[in-house]
């Protein structure tokens, strides 16, 4: 009986011991593989970000960007400075209507407008030339192509990698939401017709298909579209766009103000219908600040104090967000937590 009692401990303290062994090395290789990232870690930006708004984070988390006083800003999350770069004097002062990241690399392109003009500028930054410590003093931003079309107000920028393509969500001069194409090597198209409302825009890296949230008088719909060809991919007022991953798209089941369910569209290349899958039910407060289908396909609900997380396997989390604003990773593992400081802004890792 002694010795039976002798061997489960032994066997007890073994496990233990190599749990602990397996925890260290992890840790360790955490280490070596993100020497400038803590979890729970208190960071500190050298810059000063008066009325800092609209934080994004870069695809591998290397770079924070914001709007500060009409100004883009840029972290560089290594050293947490400022990068420095240059912009021709003319569009310097222009308005920024708005700005995103390419989904596979550390350049964001934005669009600036000359308000003598009307006329608005996209440009970009490779960040990738900076080296990990530097600012990026002298680094120059790139002119890519001028519009010409009445833009107010930018919503939302989709960028497909596969296809150089960019689609802007934006306002007229009629306060009408439009959709434009435009690419980089060619031209600048409308997408939307004459008498249609854009809700959402989302696209396809992967393949380039545009999915959009569309409402032309009464009827609602979630579309598909490839060049001018057009595919209904659902019909109905209670449907509503979240997002897509690759040629899988997500769309939720809207009641008043709670979401009741989510499933997923898959689309072939062409932009058509394959197999629709129910991902999850229930019921979840829905007046979202920001909602994202992560890289792993999370679909993630952000409100002023909630985030929701829906799994691909339809397993539901929520939880009380901090203090702060709250910036979600592209990876759909950890976010970044904000606090506005006096003369500095800090930072904390978190994980989801």
């Amino acid at each position: 009986m002694k010795n039976t009692k002798k061997i489960i401990l032994i066997i007890i303290f073994s496990l233990a011991f190599q749990w602990m062994v397996y925890a260290l090395l992890n840790w360790k290789a955490d280490e070596l593989l993100n020497p400038f990232f803590r979890l729970n870690r208190s960071y500190s930006v050298d810059a000063e970000l008066k009325n800092a708004h609209r934080f994004t984070l870069s695809y591998n988390n290397k770079f924070l960007s914001c709007i500060s006083d009409n100004e883009l800003c840029i972290i560089n999350l290594t050293s947490n400075k400022k990068i420095k770069y240059k912009e021709d004097p003319v569009i310097a002062e222009g308005i920024i209507l708005g700005y995103k990241w390419l989904p596979d690399r550390n350049s964001l392109l934005y669009v600036k407008k000359n308000p003598l003009t009307g006329v608005s500028s996209v440009y970009s930054l490779d960040l990738d030339e900076i080296s990990v410590s530097g600012s990026g003093a002298g680094f120059d931003a790139t002119l890519e192509r001028t519009i010409n079309f009445p833009m107010e107000q930018i919503f939302d920028i989709q960028i497909s990698t596969y296809t150089n393509n960019l689609y802007f969500l934006y306002k007229d001069q009629e306060a009408k939401h439009k959709i434009l194409k435009m690419d980089i090597m060619k031209n600048i198209n409308r997408m939307d017709n004459p008498n249609e409302e854009i809700n959402k825009i989302f696209v396809s890296n992967r393949f380039g298909n545009l999915f959009l949230e569309s409402r032309e008088g009464t009827i609602k719909t979630i579309l598909s579209q490839l060049d001018r060809e057009r595919t209904v991919l659902t019909e109905g007022e209670k449907n509503i766009l979240l997002g897509c991953e690759d040629n899988k798209v997500y769309i939720g089941k809207l009641k008043d103000s709670l979401l009741e369910g989510i499933f997923s569209i898959l689309v072939d290349p062409n932009g058509k219908k394959l197999q629709t899958q129910e991902i999850w039910q229930g019921e979840i407060p829905y007046d979202p600040v920001y909602v994202r289908v992560s890289a792993d396909d999370k679909v993630m609900i952000q409100n002023t104090r909630r985030l929701d997380i829906i799994r691909a396997d339809g397993k539901h989390d929520s939880r009380n967000m901090p203090e702060g604003t709250v910036v979600l990773s592209d990876t759909g593992k950890t976010f970044m937590q904000i606090i506005p400081g006096r003369d500095s802004l800090v930072y904390y890792w978190r994980s989801i």
